[in-house]
């Protein structure tokens, strides 16, 4: 990334301001800079000296007489801070929806930020090596707990002092039910503006990347024709960059049958847990799964999985692929202790 995006909101309501001000304050954004400002004249002083990529004034003020001094200079760069959903521009500037939730607010206002800036900005993007671990979910079993698992392990981790990533690759996926809160953004918008080599990767990831209990994630895809036709090098290129520019230390990836290439991305990870269980069906389609990776191209996977037999997110027992032996361990056991350690051992 060039150099770091300024993006000014200008609003009368201190609580208000205050308000978005600490809610940002715990927020992993490395190239976006936001100046609040309650005052007119600040902010005119403010926007003479300095450079900035987006001015947000709240509605009520738009028309004040202070207000045009600003206008006259930075039309090109002012967003409003609407004050009615269904409004998205007054007189020709586009708005957003002032009393939205704040995570949403800061989305939308990124968003808006990226096309804009992205339009006299190079495109090239500057990756870092950065060390990190990857993490896959997988299994030919449906409804054994992948998801649910996967969320509970990343706050794990996340408690244990890693920075984790979760990024959920399944169609139809109950990923957002669990949390709780369905964004306006997922993996599709993202992926596509990656695709289109917009000039503020970062500054879309930002809007789009969301937290949960201090880990980062990205909301699943709503339409699973999006995902099916891509490729596993962009698959990779994607993944990289985000681990560049955030920095994460572990990467959990739930994968599917939906993604291109799905076995190909597997034999990326470090560790992969295969869940499934406790009937017939159940390990029958796990021996379908194992007898397949004996005739592909992927034989050293098995090294890498770890099957785990559950039951009400209490594992049964659990036996590395690779290996004829399998323990019989405690049921009182939780699961993501049981990942946890694996993890720690192995990775």
């Amino acid at each position: 990334m060039s150099k770091v995006i300024n993006i000014v909101l200008y609003d009368s309501d201190k609580d208000y301001i205050e308000s978005l001000s600490e809610f940002l304050k715990g927020q992993n954004r490395k190239g976006v800079l936001f100046n609040f400002f309650t005052d007119a004249s600040a902010l005119l002083d403010y926007c003479k000296a300095e450079v900035m990529d987006l001015i947000i004034i709240a509605e009520y003020l738009f028309t004040a007489p202070d207000t045009h001094n600003i206008l006259s200079g930075f039309a090109d760069k002012i967003i409003i801070l609407g004050d009615e959903k269904e409004i998205t521009h007054i007189d020709d500037f586009l708005c957003v929806y002032r009393f939205q939730k704040t995570d949403f607010l800061i989305s939308n206002i990124l968003d808006i930020c990226a096309e804009k800036v992205a339009q006299v900005r190079d495109n090239h993007r500057y990756l870092r090596k950065v060390k990190n671990k990857r993490i896959g979910f997988f299994s030919p079993v449906g409804r054994c707990g992948k998801t649910k698992s996967a969320i509970e392990l990343a706050k794990k981790l996340t408690e244990e002092g890693y920075k984790v990533l979760l990024i959920n690759l399944e169609e139809f996926s109950s990923f957002d039910w669990y949390l709780g809160s369905v964004s306006d953004y997922n993996i599709s918008d993202l992926l596509f503006y990656f695709l289109s080599d917009g000039g503020c990767f970062e500054i879309k990831a930002d809007a789009i990347i969301k937290n949960y209990k201090g880990f980062d994630y990205i909301s699943p895809v709503k339409c699973i024709d999006d995902l099916r036709n891509i490729e596993f090098e962009v698959w990779e290129s994607f993944i990289s960059e985000l681990i560049s520019y955030r920095g994460y230390e572990i990467v959990i990836i739930e994968f599917s049958n939906m993604v291109k290439d799905y076995f190909k991305l597997l034999d990326t990870m470090d560790m992969v847990f295969s869940l499934y269980l406790d009937d017939e069906i159940s390990r029958y389609k796990m021996k379908m799964y194992n007898d397949y990776i004996d005739i592909s191209d992927y034989k050293e996977l098995k090294q890498k999985i770890l099957e785990i037999q559950v039951k009400d997110l209490r594992y049964v027992n659990i036996r590395d692929m690779d290996s004829k032996d399998t323990d019989n361990i405690d049921t009182d056991d939780n699961i993501i202790d049981v990942m946890f350690d694996r993890f720690k051992k192995y990775v």
